[in-house]
């Protein structure tokens, strides 16, 4: 089966991203930008190489959000490659859930997270995998749908004005 992979190539050959104030989303084979936090997030498995509008909008939207408050530990819903995890870890938060329904992408935003030296700072889970945690806040880039299906979850377990609990499992 021949399987077209011409939006992974086009990728490749992307200069490293500039968001924000002080963070580059780079390749594996882009050198280092001095001076700033750099995140390597790698062409492939998962949504979000900080092209797409709706990834450099979650993007500004996170780095706001995380000057004004303090975020020790954040969920990201729908992880992708984990841009928005090991982004939010760059700016400051302490700690990240980084959660996703398919399989490969938890795989690439492992090796995402690993290149960007962040891999100890990252909880990894699968969707179907229960949440016993609260969280400071929750980021989610996904689609509408999607999106509704999570506000029940995403209620329960992201209260940002409150200290982070651990989840009672039989609720």
């Amino acid at each position: 089966q021949n399987i077209d992979t011409t939006w992974v190539h086009s990728l490749e050959r992307q200069d490293p991203i500039n968001v924000g104030n002080n963070l580059t989303i780079r390749q594996p084979h882009h050198s280092p930008v001095v001076n700033r936090q750099n995140i390597v997030i790698a062409p492939g498995e998962g949504f979000g190489h900080g092209t797409h509008p709706t990834t450099l909008l979650s993007l500004s939207l996170l780095e706001k959000a995380l000057q004004i408050h303090e975020t020790p530990r954040l969920l990201d819903l729908g992880t992708g490659t984990g841009i928005l995890a090991l982004s939010a870890l760059a700016w400051g938060a302490h700690r990240v859930w980084a959660v996703d329904s398919d399989p490969l992408a938890i795989a690439a935003a492992q090796r995402n997270a690993l290149e960007s030296d962040l891999i100890d700072d990252v909880v990894f889970a699968h969707s179907e995998d229960p949440l016993l945690e609260t969280f400071h806040g929750c980021v989610a880039n996904l689609y509408l749908g999607a999106l509704t299906a999570s506000a029940p979850l995403l209620a329960k377990v992201c209260e940002p004005d409150r200290k982070s609990t651990r989840l009672n499992s039989s609720h």
